[in-house]
């Protein structure tokens, strides 16, 4: 009776994958849907009765349903997602020898994250899941922006280095994270400690394929006019905002060109558009954006795409600390609250949060945007697509 129920079994498998094959070669989204709806509950059967000879006609324990959910999504993924018929037939072979491992192996469970980690890429992540398989080195990821990123990038499949110099706050943040967060201090006016985190990237994961050089400061004389300008305190503020990046980006080049691929992300600002914020800070961040366009080209033909993320007022720490030396006389949260409602640009229909600047990085460290190079994503509201002319004074 088994081997009946294990023939009978195979026949189906083969037959619903056939069935997956014209569904998603239909000219009808909506047939096509409705397809691939019906014959995603039709494979879940499938795997369910090919299965159960194996325990004498009894799913065994190992094969829950959500072992059985991932092993039908990364069916449904890897055929449905490209209709080509080469992927179908790949999908049709491994789909077979999955069903086959599960049955003979020690513990189904095993054999079935063995399967999913190996077939092309897909592992065990859920669908939605844009970073798969990536690994990433964020810079300045123990608070604020680049905190919010690493967290959004883990969400969605990669492993991350959290790069920082804020030591227990990296620590307890990868920790929140998970397995998939590591911290690594990293000071990044030191081109060495760029290299070694770097280095520490490929040592643990094999490869980078993402560097955001995020880390910055705002320099310590926030105000003043370019004829006070403190030319040390420039000169510090370049170094963490310039040519750390310039460092990131040669470093991250050295990895990813021999491998013909990687993203590099640079966090800009608006004040590196229109200016108008301290000297200081506004030339580091125009620098950021140069940078970004003078290596794109050169970079684009290995593979290597760079682009820089330009965000406006985010109310982070970073950023009320700087305003509270602008406005001394302001508490944190009237500077807070001006942020989100008196130079908010959206009219307060919106608030600008490190979540939206997480997932422009998340956008741009995706296969969404393999055709996005030498780009400056501004995420402002609007802010830099205008200015209020300065009018004469009425005549009296």
């Amino acid at each position: 009776m088994g081997c009946l129920i294990s023939a009978w079994s195979w026949i189906r498998v083969g037959a619903t994958i056939r069935i997956f094959v014209s569904s998603s070669e239909s000219s009808s989204d909506d047939v096509s849907t409705t397809c691939l709806q019906k014959n995603f509950i039709e494979l879940k059967l499938v795997f369910i009765a090919a299965l159960a000879p194996a325990t004498g006609g009894v799913v065994s324990p190992d094969l829950d349903p959500l072992n059985i959910q991932l092993l039908c999504i990364s069916v449904v993924q890897s055929t449905y997602g490209t209709g080509s018929a080469t992927t179908m037939l790949r999908s049709a072979i491994h789909v077979l020898l999955s069903v086959r491992a599960l049955r003979r192996g020690p513990t189904a469970a095993a054999a079935l994250t063995a399967f999913v980690g190996r077939y092309d890429g897909y592992s065990t992540a859920s669908s939605h899941q844009r970073l798969a398989g990536k690994v990433a080195v964020i810079t300045g990821a123990a608070s604020g922006m680049g905190n919010a990123t690493a967290a959004e990038f883990v969400r969605n499949g990669a492993k991350v280095i959290l790069a920082d110099i804020q030591d227990d706050l990296g620590k307890a943040v990868a920790a929140e994270l998970g397995p998939d967060a590591f911290y690594a201090r990293c000071d990044v006016t030191d081109e060495d400690q760029i290299a070694a985190v770097v280095d520490l990237a490929v040592a643990r994961h094999g490869q980078l394929d993402i560097m955001y050089n995020h880390a910055g400061v705002t320099g310590s004389k926030i105000t003043g006019s370019i004829v006070s300008l403190d030319l040390a305190d420039f000169d510090r503020t370049m170094a963490a905002n310039a040519r750390s990046v310039v460092a990131g980006i040669k470093h991250a080049a050295r990895v990813m060109v021999p491998r013909g691929s990687g993203c590099i992300l640079c966090t800009a600002s608006t004040a590196g558009i229109l200016g108008g914020i301290t000297p200081a800070y506004g030339i580091s961040k125009a620098a950021v954006i140069g940078a970004v366009r003078a290596v794109a080209g050169e970079l684009g033909r290995h593979g290597v795409r760079v682009n820089a993320i330009s965000p406006h007022l985010v109310p982070t720490p970073f950023c009320l600390r700087a305003l509270a030396e602008i406005l001394p006389e302001g508490s944190p949260e009237d500077i807070k609250r001006m942020v989100e409602t008196a130079l908010n640009e959206m009219g307060g229909t919106a608030v600008l949060q490190v979540e939206d600047i997480a997932r422009a990085a998340l956008y741009l460290a995706s296969g969404e945007a393999n055709y996005v190079n030498g780009h400056n994503l501004v995420v402002d509201g609007g802010y830099t697509v205008g200015k209020i002319p300065s009018m004469p004074a009425p005549m009296l």
